[in-house]
């Protein structure tokens, strides 16, 4: 599957962001120098500022073919593209058509041109076009930023077919091949997810924010509404298990089918005696075993990633272990009486 993204600065008509690469001329946008800009569309050669004329006129008019023509031939100058894109923007109005530049620094500190957008008002379209050697890309805006290109569109609209279709091993399949990625994963399956039907499978994304506020894909459920299996992938390694949801239907905490069964009819039985049980830890990913034994192996005593019985979601850490031992004894889970891991236990199949 052809995964290609491009994140980088955007120099756009009143607004710019910026993701991985340099943002061209905040500044000079931000403060709202239009003066400045003008006097420097006045300063390009009379054909250039005329074609920056032409193309303002074409996207003001919804002629996005011919818009595109003068693009692609603009766009194997780099330099002399970024100078009458500009100077297209300042005729702009706007309304149909918004122009974008994407840009890097070059190791001297100026920017580089790397791509051109013309960006629609009406859809969330974006139809790229790389600086060096005009070639076209349709790019589709998903929300926050982000950007799928058309390749991954179709790539999206697979897997929706497949949920909708119910066809839970393609589905399954589908997403441990986009484990290896999970930035573009993140893409592609939020996009899905707002596609889907959710009367067959659904998808479930499960994520984390860095500490500036990036979002990180863990682990992808893929959802039935018909019974409580959740069928998680986690991304990077493409690890898959069945876990059900133990507990409330608002807990986060999970367990393979059969141990999540027997701590449902303990957690009961509990309840019915006025008692809580009071669940710490139950299953836990490779990655996060993995943290967990680099963070507390010398503190106490953690398993070896990969020999965790937690990883298989047969294993519970449970704050009130004494008081609730005998509920969940009786349902077959073993209490290994750990010295350093009182709070432990074990469902045996």
């Amino acid at each position: 599957m052809a995964r290609l993204e491009f994140s980088s600065s955007v120099e756009s008509e009143n607004t710019a962001s910026t993701s991985t690469l340099n943002l061209l001329d905040v500044a000079s946008e931000a403060s709202g120098l239009i003066s400045a800009r003008s006097s420097k569309a006045s300063e390009l050669p009379p054909h250039d500022l005329q074609t920056a004329r032409d193309l303002a006129s074409s996207l003001d008019r919804f002629e996005l073919n011919a818009s595109l023509k003068i693009i692609r031939e603009l766009a194997v100058d780099p330099d002399r593209a970024m100078n009458v894109l500009r100077s297209a923007r300042n005729f702009l109005d706007g309304e149909v058509y918004a122009l974008r530049l994407l840009t890097e620094k070059r190791a001297s500190g100026q920017d580089k041109l790397m791509n051109i957008e013309i960006v629609s008002k009406f859809n969330r379209h974006h139809h790229r076009i790389e600086a060096g050697t005009g070639n076209y890309s349709f790019w589709l805006d998903i929300g926050d930023g982000q950007v799928l290109s058309k390749s991954s569109i179709m790539e999206a609209k697979q897997l929706v077919g497949f949920l909708n279709s119910n066809k839970l091993n393609s589905s399954i399949n589908f997403v441990r091949d986009l484990a290896n990625d999970p930035e573009q994963a993140l893409k592609i399956l939020t996009w899905a997810k707002s596609q889907e039907r959710g009367k067959t499978l659904s998808i479930r994304l499960l994520t984390h924010e860095d500490e500036r506020g990036k979002t990180h894909l863990r682990q992808v459920d893929l959802v039935s509404p018909s019974n409580r299996d959740h069928h998680r992938i986690e991304m990077e390694s493409g690890r898959y298990i069945v876990l059900n949801r133990i507990g409330d239907k608002a807990s986060n905490q999970f367990l393979a089918p059969r141990a999540a069964e027997s701590f449902q009819l303990a957690l009961t039985d509990a309840r019915k005696a006025g008692i809580q049980i009071e669940i710490n830890s139950s299953w836990r990913s490779y990655r996060d075993q993995e943290r967990l034994y680099k963070n507390l192996k010398n503190v106490s005593p953690v398993a070896y990633p990969g020999t965790s019985m937690h990883e298989a979601g047969l294993a519970l850490d449970i704050q009130n272990f004494e008081q609730v031992r005998p509920y969940l004894e009786r349902k077959g889970w073993y209490w290994p009486n750990f010295p350093d891991d009182p709070w432990h236990f074990e469902y045996r199949l």
